[in-house]
């Protein structure tokens, strides 16, 4: 598990970096309403792939490793190439349809986009499921490095627009598919494979509630934060923004686990030890990750007016719960990935629900009483819900048990990096920061020297290549 860890950290991290650069690229050549025509369409495409095709690559990945030959895998990556023609089509009609109602900008773009990035999910999920994770980051890599360099040269050298720019991400995917296609070796795979309408069955069934966790998650999204924009107004929510961006540094970290967490889990699906290894790699998740969230926080608060300025001081106080936020979201995450071992995937849905229900009744509730900080108490204590609700029914189909005294240390640290934000003097910061570090390393002592020895390895095997 550690090598994929090192695989997707050096994947994600490359192309959230070039992504990032694009940024002040965009809002430099594009007016405003341009990029923000631009930044919906590409969420709203997204989603609308996940809707459509009912996030069918995790199924392929999830279904792939239930078998042991090359041959029964195939079986699985035909049956569900097969089951994504009558999805693109319905998808496909549905937009049609869809554009006589509602003006759709760039319509050829927008169709050529969502396609290519359908087969791509797709394709990405079919070379996790041949346990390929050099070629599933490189795609991904290479994908994002077509796009940002064509992007910059039709917006920066041609003064092109938002049409250009999604011909850009649809070349980029094309160019990751190609690589694909290339290296999984998919049509001679589709020549010997069969399509098996169970598995396909299956697979519909199991991610059928994947879709209706991921239409729950989108609409708290906007519910939330259309309710604070109407209540609270523009300013407020931009504080929320700057806050929110430092929590999103947590789920990408959080991401990188649990794709590699993901595989790991399914191969051990049918395990006679399964139980163990799950309960210690979990316990093994939440005391590196749980520490390492109050270190951050109190960084943060060290080097916030430097990073953001002080203009946007009140944004401030909101930077605590929004990571810690982000932790429990992850949790929650690597919990439910459990429910696709055992096949459950029902829960996802039903648990995130009982989530919203909360969320949405404490936002409401507390927006009068405590303002912009509402959204961060709902969304804690949402996914705090989510993530022992899970906890309870995952623990029904097996015998996981969490660390207590973990738990109570994450507990007692968070509480330790909120003082600074109390008491901010340089003293508090530095002393905080010292007796965290502290904790972390005398907890994780274990996974740092073994995580030393194994960059060692890795760099005496790159020194004897070389």
């Amino acid at each position: 598990m550690l090598n994929k860890l090192f695989i997707y950290s050096a994947g994600i991290f490359f192309s959230k970096v070039l992504v990032f650069f694009l940024i002040p690229i965009y809002t430099h050549y594009l007016a405003p309403g341009e990029y923000g025509y631009y930044d919906v369409l590409i969420s709203t495409m997204q989603l609308l792939v996940s809707v459509a095709f009912i996030e069918v690559w995790n199924g392929v990945l999830r279904y792939m490793f239930d078998y042991e030959y090359f041959s029964e895998k195939c079986n699985v990556v035909k049956s569900v190439l097969y089951m994504t023609v009558p999805l693109l089509a319905f998808m496909l009609c549905g937009l049609l349809l869809i554009s006589f109602i509602i003006e759709i900008r760039y319509f050829s773009q927008t169709i050529l986009y969502i396609i290519s990035y359908a087969f791509l999910q797709t394709l990405q999920g079919v070379a996790r499921g041949f346990e390929q994770n050099r070629l599933y980051v490189l795609s991904g890599v290479a994908a994002t490095l077509a796009s940002c360099i064509l992007s910059i040269y039709f917006v920066v050298f041609l003064g092109k627009g938002i049409p250009f720019i999604l011909g850009a991400l649809v070349a980029g995917n094309l160019v990751a598919l190609v690589i694909l296609v290339n290296e999984l070796h998919i049509i001679d795979l589709l020549k010997n494979a069969v399509v098996d309408y169970a598995i396909c069955k299956e697979i519909f069934i199991f991610c059928l509630p994947l879709l209706l966790n991921t239409i729950a998650y989108t609409f708290l999204d906007i519910f939330d934060k259309n309710y604070l924009l109407d209540k609270l107004g523009e300013e407020e929510i931009a504080y929320y923004a700057v806050a929110s961006k430092f929590a999103a540094i947590i789920a990408v970290i959080a991401s990188i686990y649990q794709l590699a967490w993901q595989e790991y889990s399914f191969r051990y699906a049918n395990s006679e030890n399964k139980d163990e290894i799950y309960t210690l790699s979990v316990n093994t998740y939440l005391k590196f990750m749980g520490l390492s969230i109050p270190i951050s926080v109190v960084l943060v608060s060290l080097t916030f007016d430097f990073l953001i300025g002080v203009a946007y001081r009140p944004a401030h106080v909101l930077v605590p719960l929004a990571m810690l936020t982000a932790f429990i979201a992850s949790v929650s995450g690597v919990l439910g990935n459990l429910f696709a071992v055992i096949k459950k995937s029902q829960y996802y849905f039903a648990t995130t629900l009982v989530g919203a229900a909360v969320n949405v009744v404490l936002l409401v509730m507390l927006t009068p009483v405590i303002s912009i900080q509402a959204i961060n108490v709902a969304l804690f204590t949402g996914f705090l819900v989510i993530a022992i609700y899970r906890f309870r029914i995952v623990s029904r189909y097996m015998n996981l048990l969490l660390n207590k005294q973990i738990i109570q240390t994450i507990c007692f640290t968070s509480l330790i990096s909120f003082l600074p934000y109390v008491y901010p003097t340089l003293l508090m910061h530095l002393s905080s920061l010292i007796f965290l570090l502290a904790i972390w390393y005398y907890t994780n002592r274990d996974i740092f020297k073994f995580l030393l020895k194994a960059v060692k390895i890795k760099l005496m095997n790159y020194a004897r290549i070389k």
